[in-house]
């Protein structure tokens, strides 16, 4: 999680101020999307990875997933250090069932005109108390200077009292 952002830092300042347990969080950075995908052509065939930082925007993706009494949230933040011109994030929060998390139980897209930041919460209401592990996978895009930047970034929250 990177609070040195003082966007993530106040989000992550109000979930905690709510009262609720928050395990983790991640924060992911906004890179060249042609860039990333021009190097990942070229090495195809080969197990060099491409690092996040190879070709840095300022902008991150930051996502928590938590629960709140009856209810699992996906709470994830788009944060540039300056204004962008465009921004979405798709999101989807899915629980662990036979080794996988692709049981979706709830998803959201959510676009920003010129911002500097944006958000993008959902959440799914328990259907039992049966324990049960979530997880919530987020992408999203910013448009700066004509050039476009993605990002990708997950969060997971295990064996909480919220059954589907």
């Amino acid at each position: 999680m990177d609070l040195s952002d003082p966007n993530v830092a106040a989000h992550d300042a109000k979930i905690r101020k709510s009262g609720v347990k928050v395990p983790s969080a991640t924060t992911t950075h906004f890179v060249d999307a042609d860039a990333r995908e021009k190097k990942d052509k070229e090495n195809k065939n080969s197990d060099v990875a491409i690092a996040p930082m190879l070709y840095p925007s300022g902008c991150g993706l930051s996502v928590w997933v938590y629960q709140d009494g009856g209810r699992i949230i996906s709470s994830n933040l788009t944060s540039c250090p300056f204004t962008f011109s465009t921004a979405d994030m798709d999101s989807w929060l899915g629980f662990c069932a036979w080794f996988s998390y692709n049981n979706h139980v709830a998803s959201n897209v959510t676009y920003s005109g010129p911002a500097s930041s944006f958000t993008n919460d959902y959440a799914y209401w328990c259907a039992n108390g049966n324990n049960t592990s979530y997880r919530t996978e987020t992408y999203g895009e910013v448009y700066l200077g004509g050039t476009r930047y993605s990002a990708a970034a997950y969060d997971e929250l295990t064996n909480v009292p919220c059954g589907t």
